[in-house]
């Protein structure tokens, strides 16, 4: 961390061998950091919600479609559930290989 011209402010565990020098009076202010980060992220979540009116982003597309009707691209197509199907097994049993590799 020192490499990278970082400074802890946590003190390491009492079980640790080597003890880790830190800044006790940042330590005692790192509540102050993370009060700001969530306020800021509180600010923009209420800026979301009232830019979405309650209504979730699909719904809010959806509504945009509805009285601009231009936006929409006709050429899509939406998928078959089966080819999902086949894909979603296909996930999962890879998945599973992975999780229990041979020994």
């Amino acid at each position: 961390m020192q490499e990278k011209w970082i400074t802890p402010c946590i003190p390491g565990r009492k079980s640790r061998n080597k003890a880790v020098q830190y800044d006790k009076r940042q330590y005692k202010r790192r509540n102050r950091i993370e009060i700001l980060l969530a306020s800021f992220d509180r600010a923009y979540n209420q800026r979301r919600q009232r830019v979405l009116e309650g209504k979730s982003p699909h719904q809010k597309v959806e509504e945009r479609i509805k009285l601009i009707p231009s936006l929409a691209n006709f050429h899509y197509k939406v998928k078959e559930p089966e080819d999902l199907k086949a894909k979603v097994d296909d996930v999962l049993y890879y998945a599973n290989d992975v999780s229990r590799p041979v020994r």
